[in-house]
């Protein structure tokens, strides 16, 4: 009897249990919970619950993406290549954080200090080389240089491939051959126009400024433009070969002797002169020149005159090569 009554007593409690439960919300809190709890599989297979709690990572699981930039993590740290144990200088750490992110084209074209630091900006220059290895030109086209003290920026502007005074001198983009030169000068250019240097371009150093200077070696000998023929002898008579021999090389006649003849007086006005030189030698092989000068045409000093960090920048804006002084 005492048996029933308990039985019945705990089967009245359950049924009073359940219909408290089912009035406060039971079945919809239980779907509410389950929502709010984490996938525990998908976190084992997609590497949360691995590498964020367990600190490992799965075979299957990626590489967690970072952020992109200039890679000189070999550079940073403790100072030290923790694969190699290589030792770094400061200088060496300095140099990586102020080259930027490399360009596909370092190592052939260089950067050179030049005359960076003069205070003139008709005098100031830096130079690029492009590599004697290369196996083609390097397109400059869209290239620029950089102070990382200013932070201007300058691109490298198109050039004529021969000068012609007087002219109107049409541009095109520059492309350098293996072990070609390029000035690239701050200032404005004495002939208007940034262009490729040629055999006759000291003409041009002896009426104007330029940094640096052509140096005259490679104009062509006076002697070369007036062969001794009987032809020339007799258009010209001896005297004039006399004098053509005792001109020096991309200089312009003045004060002409009395005399010459007419005819050897205007064969020398015309010929020994820089576009003279151009006519009568631009057909040989020799005639171009594997350097070229670039103009900025600033008005003031763009480089610091004691300390900067120079950049030589692609079309993408990354660092071929830079210099530091």
């Amino acid at each position: 009897m005492v048996g029933r009554i308990l039985m019945a007593l705990v089967f009245v409690i359950i049924i009073m249990m359940i219909v408290f439960w089912w009035i406060s919300g039971g079945p919809g809190k239980v779907v509410t919970g389950a929502k709010d709890q984490p996938n525990i599989v998908a976190s084992f297979f997609h590497g949360s619950l691995t590498q964020n709690i367990l600190g490992i990572k799965l075979p299957w699981q990626g590489a967690v993406a970072m952020p992109g930039g200039a890679d000189i993590s070999k550079y940073t740290g403790t100072g030290t290549d923790g694969a190699h144990g290589t030792a770094y200088t400061q200088d060496q750490l300095d140099q990586a954080r102020n080259f930027g992110m490399s360009s596909p084209y370092r190592s052939q074209v260089t950067l050179q200090q030049g005359q960076a630091t003069a205070s003139n900006p008709a005098k100031e220059y830096i130079a690029i080389k492009s590599a004697s290895d290369n196996e083609g030109t390097v397109d400059l086209t869209g290239w620029s240089v950089q102070s990382a003290v200013s932070g201007e920026r300058y691109y490298l502007p198109s050039a004529t491939v021969i000068f012609i005074g007087g002219a109107v001198n049409s541009t095109n983009q520059v492309s350098l051959p293996p072990s070609a030169t390029a000035i690239i000068a701050t200032g404005v250019s004495p002939v208007g126009v940034s262009f490729r240097e040629n055999i006759c371009s000291g003409y041009l150093g002896k009426l104007q400024s330029f940094h640096p200077d052509f140096g005259f070696a490679s104009c062509p000998n006076p002697s070369d433009a007036m062969p001794e023929t009987a032809e020339n002898l007799r258009a010209y008579g001896s005297k004039c070969l006399d004098y053509v021999r005792s001109l020096s090389s991309c200089e312009f006649p003045q004060d002409l002797p009395a005399s010459l003849s007419p005819a050897c007086r205007s064969y020398v006005t015309n010929v020994f002169s820089y576009n003279g030189c151009v006519h009568m030698h631009q057909g040989l092989p020799s005639f171009m020149q594997n350097s070229w000068r670039l103009y900025l045409n600033a008005q003031t000093s763009i480089w610091d005159d004691t300390h900067d960090i120079i950049r030589l920048l692609d079309a993408q804006g990354r660092t071929v090569d830079a210099v530091t002084y």
